[in-house]
């Protein structure tokens, strides 16, 4: 299982508690407010966490070019250039320049 899934499934059964204890908290007589506030909040909680994780994660993940700074996807190219992580485009470019013998 891949960690996508596994924090997929935590979520989803974190949901299923946090509504199944606000049901229950509904059904022993407990107070309304707090019930149903267990209720919705509880899975909002649960999604706007999991999903800031993988904001969060991805940023970690991502490489960016040195020279434009964009992101270098994990299926493109990476290039070397004197020692600095590149996108192909911009190896394409600095290549050109450094024949043409411009610095």
């Amino acid at each position: 299982m891949n960690r996508k899934k596994g924090t997929l499934r935590i979520a989803i059964v974190l949901s299923i508690l946090s509504i199944a204890l606000g049901v229950l908290l509904l059904a022993s007589g407990a107070d309304e407010e707090v019930g149903f506030s267990i209720c919705v909040f509880g899975p909002v909680f649960v999604w706007i966490s999991y999903w800031g994780f993988w904001f969060v994660l991805k940023g970690f993940d991502a490489i960016a070019c040195d020279n434009c700074e964009k992101n270098i996807g994990k299926l493109e190219d990476k290039f070397n250039f004197r020692d600095h992580i590149i996108c192909a485009e911009c190896n394409k470019k600095l290549n050109d320049n450094q024949k043409e013998g411009i610095s």
